[in-house]
């Protein structure tokens, strides 16, 4: 009896599809985020991935979330190229290398998403559960250098983004999960999964739209009722390498005219954007810069973005601060900044290897500030955030807690990219902040996007990127207590637990061990 022979092995083409697959979705992911902002792509970006690791071992299907999730991130964070070919001090080979590299690092979150999923569903659990917990458990889980959620694609659509003050932009991205799964189970066999699935995505958006359209109704005839105010934001668009006394000299006094003719319009307090002097203020000296510079005369409120460093052990200590003024121009408060950009404010392990500071000269050497103090304007509570920590749900619901604020306040430099679409990105993934903990955002940003964002996430006011511009817009002093204020990102965790859990247990063995219990149980 001849042998068997073995079976041909699957053409080229057909082992690349599932790789193309996955570049697909990648593509369509950042697609659907700024500088495109083609949302509605989100309800479908999934949808190759999916497709692709119908079957698949669980290595097999983290390759392809890897490469899915690296072409986003790549793509995404194209404008760090500048900032690190500028700021790094380092060859661009080696900066090509290093956001290479983060791309695959935050690539790797879909990674882990595809796994989880992948060992599920080969235990037995249906994908259309396995699918969203595993995007969850990713979102929820993986540490990102610079963190984004797939939900904050849906903010453009205000009706729809609502929710996030149930659960933050991991809900507004679990129910774009259970969209994208089942749109992908129609392609494939099991129609009778594929109706079920899609019956709960289209209750799931349906109720999502109604509590939107009712919660803005409620929301709007809630901050019509609250104390107004007018604010003044001042964008200095000042070049980050702007050097010489006389280039500081002009940078200062054209924000302070820009300052002196908002206060004429009528504004009530000024803010400028973030190291809006671009050159450190001593600390002992800070209160009497501001006062003789610019506050008392303005005789009103103010908040300042400024580097502000102070002779500790024989050397200074730099820190990013937002500095809170009253009317005659005594320094009231301040806030430091927590959360440093990587690269450009510090190293990534630069302190355990101080080498590193040698190797890239040109990196920024802050200190992080710890703790949230008080801070107020004219008897109304704030909350001061600096730079990317506005994209940041926890640690905004943290500052929320700790200050019980009326309104939020985010001074930002993104002059740091140049003129790329990062401005943009950044308002955007911003915006949820002011829906999570519905009260008004107020960004005061150095090349833009200066704007007010109002309780349901809406931009009301902005200013062009990229020139010299001022902004004169109404807030109101408001403060509507969520649900996910309340609760943060408990449910997530919890959801990212039952993931891990469909991964390791078969759904067979959970079966056996029911059957085995009733076996085991004494007859009545």
């Amino acid at each position: 009896m001849s042998a068997v022979s073995p079976a041909p092995a699957a053409p080229p083409r057909m082992q690349m599809r599932p790789v193309l697959l996955a570049l697909v979705s990648g593509v369509l992911y950042f697609l659907a985020f700024p500088p495109v902002g083609a949302w509605p792509l989100a309800f479908v970006a999934l949808v190759p991935l999916l497709v692709a690791l119908g079957g698949r071992r669980p290595l097999h299907a983290a390759l392809l979330g890897l490469i899915s999730g690296s072409v986003t991130a790549v793509a995404g964070f194209y404008w760090l190229m500048p900032m690190l070919l500028q700021f790094s001090g380092m060859p661009a080979a080696v900066c090509a290398l290093l956001l290479l590299l983060l791309g695959l690092w935050q690539g790797g979150r879909m990674a882990l998403s595809a796994w989880l999923h992948a060992r599920a569903a080969r235990g037995g659990w249906p994908e259309a559960l396995a699918f969203p917990l595993a995007l969850v458990a990713g979102e929820a889980l993986y540490p990102l250098l610079f963190p984004w959620f797939l939900g904050c694609a849906l903010v453009p659509a205000p009706v729809i983004a609502q929710v996030a003050d149930l659960g933050g932009p991991i809900l507004l991205t679990l129910l774009l999960a259970v969209s994208n799964t089942a749109i992908a189970l129609w392609l494939r066999p099991g129609r009778v999964r594929a109706r079920t699935s899609s019956i709960a995505a289209v209750a799931a958006w349906v109720a999502s739209i109604a509590y939107g359209a009712w919660r803005i109704a409620r929301i709007d005839q809630a901050v019509s009722a609250a104390p107004r105010s007018l604010v003044g934001l001042v964008q200095g668009n000042i070049p980050m390498d702007i050097s010489g006394a006389d280039a500081y000299r002009d940078a200062f006094r054209r924000q302070t005219q820009a300052s002196r003719a908002l206060v004429a319009k009528g504004a009530s307090w000024i803010v400028w954007s973030e190291s809006a002097f671009l050159y450190p203020v001593p600390e002992s000296d800070a209160e009497r810069f501001l006062a003789d510079g610019l506050t008392r005369s303005l005789g009103r409120p103010a908040i300042l973005g400024a580097l502000v460093y102070r002779n500790e052990g024989g050397g200074d200590r730099t820190f990013n601060s937002a500095l809170v003024t009253d009317s005659q121009g005594r320094l009231r408060g301040r806030y430091d900044k927590h959360h440093l950009l990587a690269f450009g404010e510090y190293l990534p392990f630069g302190e355990t290897f101080p080498i590193l500071y040698r190797l890239s000269p040109a990196s920024g050497r802050i200190t992080p500030g710890d703790g949230f103090s008080p801070l107020d304007i004219d008897g109304h509570r704030i909350a001061v955030l600096i730079c990317y920590e506005d994209i940041l749900p926890g640690f905004v619901r943290e500052a929320v807690q700790a200050t019980s604020p009326e309104l939020l306040v985010d001074v930002t430099n993104d002059a740091w990219f140049g003129p790329t679409a990062e401005p943009e990105l950044h308002l955007a993934l911003a915006r949820l902040r002011a829906i999570e903990h519905r009260t008004f955002l107020v960004r005061a940003a150095n090349t833009g996007v200066t704007s007010v964002v109002d309780p349901a996430g809406r931009v009301v006011a902005r200013a062009p990127l990229f020139e010299s511009a001022s902004l004169l817009a109404e807030v109101r002093w408001f403060k509507s207590p969520t649900v996910f204020e309340r609760v943060g990102g408990f449910p997530w965790w919890f959801a990212a637990g039952v993931a891990f859990g469909l991964a390791w247990l078969p759904r067979s063995k959970l079966r056996s061990g029911r059957r085995g219990h009733r076996l085991a149980s004494p007859r009545s």
